[in-house]
Order: structure tokens, then C-alpha cells, then sequence
């Protein structure tokens, strides 16, 4: 007798006009032509946009980490993320990674390791192209925007932190040049030598620059 998976049923809807019961109906349906138990359905009504942990794709995650589960059935492919890349690596993680089954109702697919039927094979292969092309485009387009931030004299990178010793800048000069010892100049700004020494190697460079050149 061959043994019954346990199988889960995912569904997710965008907005409170979606109908979670629609999809839950869906699933008991495809489960029963095939004789199966419905074991749990996770459930989220939340966007895409959201992260995993709202989406309760985290608690599918659990269940195959745990091994509590065989099969996910879900009513079309784009519930189960909010990209083309994003699909991709969670059919990658849940099938190939921890050997659980999808299978999506809409697109008649059955995402599984090994064999596979050949419209799995290639809405796979689309699907794994679509997600590359959708990492280069996002690449290009923060390319693209970077150079023009830079072209419009936008300085980049991450801003430069302000340290507590900046507002002491003229006086801790004035003191060096008179001689006095870096752990008298740190005691009297409120720290310590090795946070003042930091802070003097990054700071002198610019000094170099205020220093007039001879004959000028």
C-alpha cells in the first residue's frame, strides 16, 4: 500500500475583496481526486510586497525543515512570492533543498526532485531564465541610477560619521602644534588616547591640505 504524503494547502490573497475560501476549496478539490489529506493550511492576507514572515511562508519553512511535510498544493504559482526571482529561490529551497513537492493547481505543475513531467521542466527553465534577467535588469537600473546621482554631483556612498571630537578640531591643533602630549589632549576632550589617535589619522591628511605652500 503506498504510503499517503502529508500534505499542506497554502493560500494567500492581496486584499479583503480576495476570498481566502475560494482557494481553500480549490485545494481540498485537487487533494480529493487524488485522495489526499489536507493536513493544515497556512493562510495570509497580506501583498506580496510583504516579507516571508508576513506571508507565513516562514511557517512552510518550518514544516519542511522539520520534515512535517511532503507536498504543498497552491492554487496558482504567484502566490507563493512577489517576484519571478523570489519564486525561483523558494522552489529551489523547498524542492530541491528539502525535498518537498509543490504543486500548483492554476499552471498544472508538480515541482519535484528528480523525473519530471516536460511543461514542469519547462516553466522551471522559464522561470529560472525570467529570474535572471530580472536580477540584470535590476542591476542595471542601480547602475544606471548611481551614474546619474553622480552626475548630478550627489556624493555617494555611505555619509561619513561625525565624531564627538569634531567640534574640538581647532583647539586639539592648536595644542599639538604647541607640543602638548596626546594623552593630556584626550583627558581634556572626555577621551581616550587610542580613540584621539583614530581620530588624528584621519583628520591630519586634511591638515595637509590647509598647510600653505612655500613661496606661494
Amino acid at each position: 500500500m503506498t504510503k499517503q504524503p502529508v500534505v499542506m494547502g497554502y493560500c494567500r490573497v492581496s486584499t479583503e475583496k480576495q476570498d481566502l475560501a475560494r482557494q481553500r476549496h480549490e485545494i481540498l478539490e485537487y487533494a480529493n481526486r487524488r485522495r489526499w489529506t489536507v493536513e493544515r493550511f497556512i493562510a495570509s492576507k497580506v501583498s506580496s510586497r510583504r516579507n516571508e514572515r508576513e506571508r507565513c511562508i516562514d511557517k512552510l519553512k518550518q514544516a519542511a525543515e522539520s520534515g512535517e511535510v511532503d507536498v504543498v498544493v497552491l492554487c496558482e504559482l504567484s502566490r507563493l512570492g512577489r517576484s519571478v526571482g523570489e519564486i525561483a529561490r523558494l522552489v529551489k529551497y523547498f524542492v530541491h533543498e528539502r525535498g518537498v513537492e509543490i504543486h500548483c493547481i492554476k499552471e498544472g505543475m508538480k515541482l519535484k526532485q528528480g523525473k519530471q513531467d516536460i511543461a514542469s521542466k519547462v516553466m522551471l527553465t522559464v522561470f529560472s531564465l525570467l529570474a535572471e534577467i530580472e536580477r540584470d535588469l535590476i542591476s542595471e537600473r542601480t547602475k544606471s541610477a548611481l551614474a546619474a546621482r553622480k552626475a548630478a554631483g550627489v556624493k555617494l556612498g555611505r555619509p561619513r560619521l561625525k565624531s564627538k571630537l569634531d567640534p574640538h578640531e581647532q583647539d586639539i591643533r592648536s595644542k599639538l602644534d604647541q607640543g602638548v602630549k596626546q594623552k593630556f589632549i584626550a583627558k581634556k576632550v572626555g577621551c581616550t588616547e587610542a580613540t584621539l589617535s583614530n581620530w588624528l589619522k584621519r583628520k591630519r591628511p586634511e591638515w595637509s591640505v590647509d598647510v600653505p605652500q612655500q613661496g606661494s
